[in-house]
């Protein structure tokens, strides 16, 4: 028997997560650089707990009439079709599928705004190897030498 009330329980928790990578998003789009790698790993850790809820749900609808409850929390049927029970969990897939579509306008910005750092990163990279102080570091390290020198041995 399917255990409606856990799946709804987990439909909640997901959606939580996906609020919460929604947050880490946007405050990627207008963070310090330094603040950045901490939030992708927030997003990072959200993305596997909400990957594991998946698993849960769908290991509990791997029974007889799991795979109506399945299309009911992945939003797959037509909800009108469906009895009051999984009314609520299609409601609660719903309500997922809703932060997702509003996430992925966010996450083009915040790939926008890594590349961008990326970008600025790269262009001081290259300004300071080509500065005098690079170049003259280059030229007045020393050689490695295999044998004598010109000099022979001291």
């Amino acid at each position: 028997m399917i255990d409606f009330e856990q799946i709804q329980r987990l439909l909640a928790e997901k959606k939580q997560l996906m609020l919460s990578f929604e947050e880490s998003t946007e405050e990627m789009l207008f963070c310090p650089f330094e603040q950045l790698q901490p939030l992708v790993l927030q997003r990072e850790e959200k993305m596997l707990q909400m990957q594991a809820l998946d698993a849960k749900i769908k290991g509990m609808c791997s029974g007889k009439g799991g795979a109506m409850v399945l299309a009911a929390a992945e939003n797959d049927c037509n909800r009108a079709a469906l009895p009051a029970q999984l009314q609520q969990i299609y409601d609660a897939g719903m309500q997922i599928k809703t932060i997702v579509f509003r996430l992925k306008e966010s996450n083009v910005q915040a790939t926008f705004r890594l590349r961008n750092e990326q970008k600025q990163i790269l262009k001081k990279i290259k300004a300071t190897n080509q500065s005098p102080a690079a170049q003259a570091a280059r030229f007045s390290s020393p050689a490695v030498q295999r044998g004598p020198g010109k000099l022979g041995k001291a």
